[in-house]
């Protein structure tokens, strides 16, 4: 995803003169032909998140589009108030990338992870919030968003989850079809989950828009059955942003268990600690279609 949005953002930036491009350290490599060809619009501002939204902000109140770069806690988490007044409040455009997800840094600790942006940003009323599941999908989750005038946030991941043979669009795609509750996964448990329901011969969905969550596309593919949304970030956050979901009957959340992954490890490692492997995601499931309570 990563290379998918540094090829996809160098041409972007190359052939619009009002896109400009902010990174908070991260990525400065990456996008080193860029920044030297376009110092004026192409800008490493360094460790410095909070004045890399101001700067922004700036930029897009006169008439830019900006496209600000960082590891996900600090750019959501540690800026959402600059994030929220200098962009929200004012109604400016721009589009908030991040790489590290929730647990993609497994080796440098919980400072490094971020379960809580999709839904922190999910706040500020307005914004769009995507979670793409693969490269062609964050192409597409980026030339709808800096195309937009809306405030957007895209959120990589190192995880890859291809579907020979269908293109996802924007918003819902169907997967498969299945009996029993309509599984939707969000983002890059979309991976995950081909495998598990598979084997549960469950209907599978995707969601890229987290919000607003679409939720016609989904009430429509239920056809009056029950709802099992996978999230990539904290369980429930889906739930809490979008109460409309509630009207929809029995909704249920599968995600990162709301604590602290304190041990540090390989992204497997971790993502068995969040109990969101496939095995782990398999257990849950069943769980949820025997009766038993989930998050």
């Amino acid at each position: 995803m990563r290379r998918a949005f540094q090829e996809f953002t160098d041409d972007y930036v190359r052939g619009n003169p009002k896109a400009a491009l902010l990174l908070g350290d991260i990525g400065a490599y990456s996008f080193a032909s860029l920044l030297q060809d376009f110092p004026k619009r192409a800008i490493n501002v360094g460790i410095l998140e909070q004045a890399m939204v101001g700067f922004a902000a700036g930029l897009a109140s006169r008439g830019f589009h900006p496209i600000v770069h960082s590891i996900a806690p600090f750019l959501i988490e540690r800026a959402l108030e600059q994030i929220k007044v200098d962009f929200g409040y004012q109604a400016l455009p721009g589009t908030f990338v991040s790489v590290g997800a929730s647990y993609d840094y497994s080796k440098l600790g919980a400072t490094h992870h971020s379960p809580a942006d999709l839904a922190v940003f999910s706040t500020i009323p307005g914004a769009r919030v995507w979670a793409p599941a693969n490269s062609n999908d964050v192409k597409n989750v980026l030339a709808e968003s800096f195309g937009s005038s809306a405030l957007n946030y895209v959120r990589l991941s190192s995880v890859e989850a291809h579907v020979p043979g269908i293109e996802l669009g924007l918003g819902y795609s169907k997967i498969h079809d299945g009996d029993g509750p309509l599984v939707v996964a969000v983002g890059a448990t979309l991976k995950n989950a081909l495998m598990v329901t598979k084997e549960l011969g469950l209907p599978l969905g995707f969601v890229n828009l987290v919000s607003p969550f679409p939720i016609s596309e989904v009430a429509k593919a239920m056809r009056g059955g029950e709802l099992i949304i996978l999230e990539p970030g904290y369980s429930g956050s889906i739930l809490f942003s979008e109460p409309r979901l509630s009207g929809l009957g029995t909704v249920h959340s599968i995600g990162v268990p709301r604590r602290f992954l304190r041990d540090y490890g390989t992204f497997e490692e971790m993502e068995d600690l969040a109990e969101m492997s496939e095995r782990a995601l398999l257990a849950r499931l069943n769980g949820l279609i025997r009766g038993e309570n989930e998050a």
